[in-house]
This record gives structure tokens, sequence and C-alpha cells, in this order.
């Protein structure tokens, strides 16, 4: 987890220097149409994943406890194949319907460069599927050292692309260069692993792959309908009522606040979390043990996020300013409606991490059902509200999916939630956050900007040092695992 967040935060400021260059270089209608493009090929990247991250995160490790390897070659070697089969398939049908579609000029210029956008979903589920391999084995350096040069890639590339005027197909065109980086240095890693050992016989032979294939296709179906329930989709709502435009300024705010989102602990920990979750539990099968981490998980999570995500909220005018560009401040609203949502998703990490290793991914994909309430809350408000009407019904829709998953949980596990050390970092954040927001009218420049956030944060990490949210059990679980005496909150 020290790997993962030590490695996290460098690729994140070199992701946010390129994600602030581009918002700058370009105008809002030029972002709108390059987020539009990158959700083009993140729905390809959906329909191409066949579950295959889930999988390898979820069996690599129970397979590496039973010192079985041939097992993980077997699925490592079929999800290739259906990677590269579902690309090969998605790219007849681009160049059939550019054939049936020739008189069409409108549908020809988009059939034209999906060929193109098939081969950058492939480079992005491909470099997934080697990090999650990476963070099953747990070689969180080589992970995080890959992660760390590939956004340094990114940026150097994107730089060159602006300033030789490649505008927007030259920014993709320098995030699957990057991608296709990452896959190459994980795969150089893995092979000695995976592959260096003579093949034997092994009673991995006889397993069944049905249970792999019933998980991931769950997982896939999961993935896929989140598409509909997630807030990416609802740029080509806004462009479609709206404008283009205001679809900048939507895309601009779920942008940013889901950047935000990659970035926090739940998100970073959960690829290291689930394999030591699926070890444990393939050792001895208790469900005790679990009930225990999935409290703590979500006490660990909600301590490092809670004051992020306040902080944020407050000095939101500020940070667009100084950070970004005052043409978003139009977009101050849904950012901080979408700040204030996407915060629960800190709730769902860990109850997905529970599905996962009891191997109930099915209980998330009922869940996204609720993307029908999602479209229908838009289509009633959207006129009245405007953005704004969408980030609600993305908020609404997402209460009811963690309601849903809690209540189906409840039938085979019993979540325990720490509701005294939640209360405790609840009234540590917000009395920071309204010191903070009392002192923000000094704040006249991106260094006082910074100075004022990190005295926030130390504000906050020094009242919860007397005002302790985590037990002593808690406090000596983490501390051995730090090898050291540095958790004292």
């Amino acid at each position: 987890m020290a790997y993962n967040y030590l490695g996290k935060l460098v690729s994140a400021v070199l992701s946010f220097f390129t994600f602030t260059y581009i918002v700058k270089a370009v105008s809002v209608e030029e972002y709108g149409f390059y987020s539009s493009i990158i959700n083009i090929i993140f729905f390809i990247t959906l329909i191409l994943d066949f579950g295959i991250p889930e999988i390898v995160l979820r069996y690599f490790p129970e397979y590496m406890e039973k010192k079985d390897p041939y097992i993980m070659k077997e699925i490592l070697s079929r999800c290739l194949k259906l990677i590269f089969r579902g690309s090969a398939i998605l790219v007849i049908a681009a160049l059939i319907l550019l054939f049936s579609f020739h008189n069409n000029a409108a549908v020809n210029s988009f059939l034209r460069f999906t060929p193109f956008l098939v081969i950058l979903g492939s480079l992005k589920v491909l470099s997934l599927v080697f990090s999650n391999i990476l963070n099953a084995f747990l070689y969180q350096g080589y992970r995080n050292m890959f992660e760390v040069l590939t956004a340094l890639l990114k940026l150097i590339l994107t730089s060159i692309s602006i300033n030789m005027g490649l505008g927007v197909c030259g920014i993709v065109i320098s995030c699957g260069i990057a991608d296709f980086f990452l896959i190459v240095s994980s795969f150089l890693r893995l092979y000695k692993p995976l592959y260096g050992q003579a093949r034997a016989n092994s009673p991995a032979q006889k397993v069944s792959l049905q249970r792999f294939e019933k998980f991931g296709r769950n997982e896939y179906f999961y993935k896929l309908f989140w598409f509909f329930t997630d807030n990416r989709i609802d740029i080509y709502i806004v462009t479609f009522f709206l404008g283009i435009t205001s679809a900048g300024c939507f895309a601009f705010a779920i942008n940013t606040t889901n950047m935000l989102m990659e970035w926090t602990p739940g998100t970073i920990f959960r690829n290291v979390i689930s394999p030591l979750f699926v070890r444990q539990y393939a050792k001895n099968k208790g469900l005790e043990e679990l009930q225990y981490l999935f409290q703590l998980y979500n006490k660990f999570l909600l301590f490092l996020t809670f004051p992020i995500y306040l902080f944020i909220g407050i000095l939101s005018k500020e940070i667009i300013t100084y950070v970004f560009d005052q043409k978003y401040l139009t977009a101050i609203r849904p950012f901080q409606l979408f700040l204030f949502f996407t915060f629960f998703i800190n709730f769902i990490i860990p109850i997905r991490s529970i599905l996962s290793v009891l191997e109930r991914p099915d209980i998330s994909n009922l869940s996204n059902v609720f993307a029908v309430l999602k479209f229908i809350l838009i289509l009633f408000f959207i006129n009245y509200y405007n953005i704004n009407a969408v980030a609600i019904a993305y908020g609404i829709t997402l209460f009811a999916i963690i309601a849903f998953n809690l209540s189906m949980m409840r039938t085979f596990f019993t979540p325990r939630y720490p509701r005294e050390a939640i209360l405790k970092i609840a009234v540590n954040g917000l009395v920071i956050g309204v010191a903070l927001s009392l002192v923000k009218s000094h704040i006249t420049n991106t260094s006082g900007l910074i100075t004022m956030g990190l005295m926030g944060f130390m504000a906050y990490a020094g009242l919860s040092y007397y005002n302790k949210p985590f037990s002593d059990y808690d406090r000596e679980l983490l501390n051995s695992g730090l090898k050291m005496r540095l958790w004292k909150f």
C-alpha cells in the first residue's frame, strides 16, 4: 500500500500536469470534443474488457497461494486470445458498416476512425490486465515505476502534439503510445515468473475454467452496463440537450472529479487489498476476519478521503481560478455536486472487494438496473436545472446502488461499519473545514492556495492525533505492517 500510494502520487502529479496542460491549451468546445473521443475509447474498452482484469486480480492470488502457475498461464492465454478476437470482430464490423454506408458522409467520417479507436481500446484493456497481474504478484515497485514512466511519456508526447499543432488527434495518439509502453514493460517483467518455469503436469490442468468464466461474465456485464450508470455517458446527453459548450463545462466537472477519484486511497489500494483479501480467505475461509478487514478498510478510506473531498469542495472556486482556468467557473456547481456524490464511491469499493472475494459479482451486476432511474430523472429535469440536474440524477442513482448492494450482501455476509470512528472522522474534518472556509478569502494566488491546503491537512492530522478514530488494535496492526510506530491516529 505504501509503495502504491507513493508511486501513484508521482504518476498522479504527472497526470495532473497533463490534464491541466490540455485544459489550458484547448478551447471549451475542443475539450468537449476531446472528452467525447476519450469516452468512445472508454466504451470500446468496456466491450473488450470481458471481465479479464478482474479475473486475473481475483484468481491469480489464489493460485499463487496454491503454488500452481499452470492455471495462471492458462487463464492469461485464453484471456489474451479473447481480447484479440473481440478486437478483430469490432474492426471487421466497422469495415462492413463503412462499405454499407459509403453514401452517408456523417456515418462515414466516424467509421473511418473506428479501427484506430478499437486499437486504442484494446491497448487500454491490455494495460489494465498486465497492471493487475503485477498487483497479484505484489510487484508494487515495478508496477509503480512503469506507471510513473508511462505518465511521464504521456505528458511529453501530449506537449509535443499540442506544440506541433496536431490537436485532439495527437493527444489521443499520445495516450495509446503510453499504454503500449506500459504493456511491453509489464510483460517483460512477468515473463520469467509466468513462462520461465518448465512446463509440467499439474493438478490444475483438471480444474474446470467454468468458475472463472462465470465470475468474468458477471464482472464483464457489470462494467459494460456501469457505463450507463456512470457519469461519462452523461456528456453525450448534455451535448444533445444543451450544446457542445455546456458539454465542455460538464466534461470538466466530470473529468476533474473522476481524476480525483482515481487518485484517492480507495482506488489506489483496491488492487492491493483485493489480492490480500483473496489470499487470506483462501487460507482459512473465515468470514470473521473478512468482517474485521471490511470494517478497517472503510475506516481507513474515510479517514484519508473525507478531508480531501471536503477541502477541495470548500476551495473549489480558488482551485478552478488559480490551477485550471477561469473559463470553467461556470462549472463550479456541478463540480461541487459531483465531489459530494463521488465521495460515496468510497463506500462501494470495500463492498465490491468483499463481493469479489466471495465470488458474488452478480449482485453488483444487477445493481446497474438503476441506470434507468438516472435517465428518467435527467429527461424530466434537464430543461429546468441544466447540467446540475444531470449531476443530481447521478447522485440519486449512486445512493440507490449502494443501498441495493448492501441489502443483497446482508443475506450471506454481515457488513459492520465503524460508526464511532466515522463520527470522529466527520467531526475532525468539519472543524478544520469551517476554519478553512473562514480564511480562504485571503488566498490570492496558486502558492497561497497550496499553502492553505497543506495547513488544512496538517491541522486535520493534528486533531486526529488527539481525537483518534482508530482503536489500539487497529494501530498495532497497521504499525506492524509499516515496521514502525508511525500510525498514531
